[in-house]
């Protein structure tokens, strides 16, 4: 890493990534594994100039890796799942979600399935299958993911993550060409997709992509906590600066500890390990490590972290807790599934429920 402050970023990178409905992703549907949705919001894919496989390349392959791996022996992984139960009985299943896996997360374990199966409802942040038909969603990205002014990405950021981000393309084996119209949100999705690409995790293997095809094909009620729309707004209207901030992690000295923080991000969720994601939500304890390692955050980078930790995550957090009292005030079992980072940690889900006098139950 090029220092700390780097490093605090590219946390934020790969938790904004895997972790929150906000990542990008292709994702294979089962019916018809030929056509292509994003995750969350904005769809994003890498320039087709890229030396990287095709997009539809990616999804077919993912598709047949999940597809033949169904008749192999379950997978071994035990992310964390929780439970609540209302006063009358309504049971809510909750599991901290990763949207890009390896392929060794399939077949999923009986653990998650039974909770899938045994539900009524399949609650999640939004329905991403849908992106593809929402055409209102599709034509807001393609307004917003290019400048129109003539200007590039030469003209929106400071020279040194300029040249950052170039070297990083390049040693991906692109060219930087292909991303130099891109907005500033959509450069940053592209760049998270251009890092997982680096990784052995498919952004093809979502499990909340897995579960909504699932309960699509078998009939099974969906409730949406956000929508595609919310995220889309949320994704397309973080200030510039954040954008500058979040960029200035990439470059060719970053793209292994990048990588290898997406490798150790996937290990510490496939074995349910709880501080390691309360301890990357601590901003405070970051600008405390910050202090000490000699690399300082100034008072505008604390200012602006502690924005984008409150918009991504602090403030939907709040949302999602808000929508699992309301459906223990139903009388449907649901299996709630929404990212991990908003779970963990003062101000996570669980925190939250507890908060207010429920009883939390790991399982």
């Amino acid at each position: 890493m090029k220092n700390h402050k780097s490093k605090i970023l590219s946390v934020i990178c790969v938790a904004a990534m895997l972790l929150s409905a906000c990542g990008k992703s292709g994702s294979s549907s089962k019916s018809d594994t030929s056509s292509s949705t994003a995750t969350a919001a904005p769809k994003v894919t890498l320039p087709s100039d890229s030396k990287e496989e095709s997009s539809a390349a990616d999804e077919s392959s993912a598709a047949d890796s999940i597809a033949d791996s169904q008749t192999e022996q379950q997978s071994d992984i035990t992310p964390l799942m929780w439970e609540v139960v209302s006063p009358d009985g309504t049971k809510v299943t909750m599991m901290g979600s990763m949207h890009a896996l390896k392929d060794e997360a399939y077949p999923l374990p009986d653990r998650i399935m039974n909770a899938y199966e045994s539900s009524d409802i399949l609650a999640v942040e939004c329905d991403i299958t849908t992106v593809s038909s929402n055409f209102a969603v599709q034509l807001k990205q393609l307004r917003n993911m290019y400048y129109k002014d003539g200007t590039t990405i030469k003209d929106h950021l400071p020279e040194d993550v300029y040249n950052g981000v170039k070297e990083f393309v390049e040693a991906c084996g692109m060219n930087i060409k292909g991303f130099e119209t891109f907005q500033l949100w959509a450069l940053s999705s592209n760049m998270e997709l251009l890092a997982a690409k680096q990784s052995s995790i498919n952004s093809n293997n979502g499990i909340d992509q897995y579960l909504l095809d699932e309960a699509h094909e078998d009939g099974k009620e969906i409730y949406e906590v956000e929508s595609v729309e919310f995220q889309c707004d949320l994704l397309m209207n973080l200030p510039e600066e954040t954008y500058q901030a979040i960029l200035s992690s990439y470059s060719a000295e970053t793209k292994d500890d990048m990588v290898q923080e997406l490798e150790d991000t996937y290990e510490a969720w496939a074995e349910g390990d709880y501080d390691f994601f309360a301890d990357s939500n601590d901003l405070d304890q970051a600008i405390k490590e910050a202090q000490q390692a000699g690399t300082p955050l100034t008072e505008d980078e604390i200012e602006m972290l502690t924005d984008y930790n409150r918009q991504i995550l602090y403030d939907r957090n709040i949302t999602m807790k808000n929508a699992v009292e309301t459906l223990l005030d139903g009388d449907k079992d649901v299996f709630y599934v929404v990212g991990l980072a908003h779970f963990a940690g003062e101000g996570g889900i669980i925190d939250l429920l507890e908060k207010d006098g429920y009883t939390v139950t790991e399982i």
